[in-house]
């Protein structure tokens, strides 16, 4: 009996001695380590949202840059100078032209290129506008010309004043030629018979185109006699680089259309302001002209351009001349000078 309860009591104490060793192997997972690995779990997600946060930032910083860089305004370019290209003596006559705003966009800033017939006709309209200060429908109601007898190559409105106001002829009554050559004895022409039949200067008081210069054949440009002379007394023109040369079978220039044009109405506005102070007693309607004149001055531009042939061997270049010479004196030139 003894034995037995010796057994037991050994076997108890065993037990009790093994018991903590066998509660903590038997006992689950600590919740610590459950916690451990969480907080990896978090870092690591931390470190993702991290990079992912910095990723979005250069993202956003590449995005503004490529922005700003688009957005960076460009600097205006210089407005273009209307005068660039303009020959030095001619240049403060074509600014007050411009600022007097009678100048055709399409000579502005092609000053050396040769006139056209239809640029001159434009040229023309807008000096008698400036002058007449009215719009030039307005000009042909009050001198009561027809503007419904158009040139059969262009229903310019210019060139058709031109034909209603006896002023052009064309080239055979019929046709205009806009895109023909035009000269300066041309020019000087229009000019003149402008000042005769819209503003009724008389000018017959002036010498002969033949009395100023040598190269004026009756048989060429008798038609333009008259009225070279009345430009020349008037300083309109001043000739030709060679004294005694008018050089009229010779391409006018835009800068040389718009000199002549700002001196005719320079001529024009004084001599009508004289005629206001004498009473009016020279002036001169247009439906007054004499018929005869008239058809001698159309026959004078047909004759003109059936010459114009024979002078184009004789023709020289005159901007050339301007810029291998520009130290000659400004009267002397016609084309980049004086005009």
């Amino acid at each position: 009996m003894k034995r037995k309860l010796l057994s037991i009591f050994m076997v108890v104490a065993l037990i009790l001695t093994l018991a903590p060793f066998i509660v903590v192997s038997a006992a689950p997972p600590a919740e610590d380590d459950d916690e451990d690995v969480e907080a990896v779990t978090e870092v690591e997600d931390g470190e993702d949202a991290d990079d992912e946060d910095d990723e979005d930032a250069d993202d956003a910083d590449d995005e503004d840059g490529e922005a700003e860089e688009v957005e960076e305004p460009e600097e205006p370019a210089a407005p273009a100078d209307p005068l660039d290209g303009a020959h030095s003596s001619l240049v403060a006559e074509l600014a007050q032209a411009l600022e007097q705003g009678f100048v055709p966009e399409a000579m502005i800033g092609n000053w050396a290129e040769p006139t056209s017939r239809l640029l001159a006709a434009e040229m023309i309209v807008m000096l008698i506008e400036v002058a007449c200060d009215m719009s030039i429908n307005e000009v042909a109601v009050d001198l009561g010309l027809d503007m419904s007898d158009t040139f059969s190559d262009t229903d310019s409105e210019a060139a058709t004043f031109l034909k209603a106001a006896r002023i052009s002829n064309g080239v055979d009554g019929v046709r205009y030629d806009p895109d023909g050559k035009f000269t300066r004895a041309m020019m000087v022409t229009m000019l003149g018979r402008m000042a005769e039949y819209v503003f009724g200067l008389d000018l017959s008081g002036y010498r002969l185109g033949t009395d100023v210069f040598t190269d004026l054949p009756a048989a060429s440009y008798g038609y333009a006699n008259q009225y070279v002379g009345w430009a020349s007394d008037t300083r309109i023109t001043l000739g030709q680089g060679v004294a005694d040369r008018f050089d009229p079978g010779s391409d006018l220039t835009n800068q040389a259309t718009v000199a002549f044009s700002l001196r005719a109405l320079g001529v024009i506005e004084e001599a009508v302001a004289q005629m206001d102070a004498d009473g009016g007693d020279d002036a001169e309607d247009v439906d007054d002209v004499d018929d005869a004149d008239v058809e001698d001055a159309e026959d004078g531009d047909d004759e003109d351009d059936e010459g114009e042939d024979d002078d184009d061997d004789d023709v020289e270049d005159d901007e050339d001349d301007d810029e291998d010479d520009e130290d000659d004196d400004d009267e002397d030139d016609e084309n980049g000078g004086a005009a």
